[in-house]
């Protein structure tokens, strides 16, 4: 997004500056209350969550370049929902891959999938910047057909999960304290 919004929408370098510290506090701030809010929910519906949030955010960019006067809004409220998303995804997706992998393979289970993260950030640019220098509505539609598509193919891999794998597990002393609070009532 940063060359697209320098070059095309005419944000200066200090903003677009502003929009990645945005994007990373977001990152910062988001990421211990969404684990909180994951916990003992469906992994499934926080990962197509995070898709949808990601569709979001390309439309917001689409719409910032097609002229409204809240180009930069536009884009903020884009860099925020990326972080958001990202949040929700990392939260329960590692955890997932952890539960899934043989204990004598985690390792490589792991390192497998923050690879297969880094290969997408490396080879998106390449392929985006040549779709964005044809048309950069294109691109950002295509990014949230993309998106909108893992969402719900994310929702259809429940049911090949394990029954223990579906749910975020809950810390140990969250279980106790649920345990105690049901007795009391």
């Amino acid at each position: 997004m940063p060359p697209y919004a320098e070059n095309d929408l005419g944000v200066s370098a200090q903003l677009i500056g502003l929009l990645l510290l945005a994007n990373a506090a977001t990152v910062a701030v988001a990421q211990l209350p969404i684990a909180k809010l994951a916990e003992g929910r469906r992994r499934v519906v926080m990962m197509a969550l995070a898709a949808w949030m990601f569709v979001g955010a390309c439309l917001l960019v689409v719409a910032a370049g097609a002229g409204t006067d809240l180009v930069y809004a536009a884009l903020l409220a884009a860099a925020i929902l990326v972080g958001i998303g990202e949040c929700f995804h990392t939260t329960v997706l590692m955890p997932l891959v952890a539960d899934l992998a043989p204990a004598g393979l985690r390792g490589r289970y792991m390192a497998s999938m923050g690879l297969s993260w880094w290969i997408g950030l490396a080879i998106a640019p390449a392929f985006g910047a040549q779709l964005l220098s044809v048309s950069p509505a294109a691109a950002f539609l295509a990014a949230a057909v993309v998106a909108l598509v893992a969402g719900a193919s994310a929702l259809t891999l429940e049911r090949g999960l394990p029954d223990a794998c579906r749910l975020t597990p809950r810390p140990h002393g969250a279980h106790l304290s649920q345990v105690a609070e049901e007795r009391t009532r």
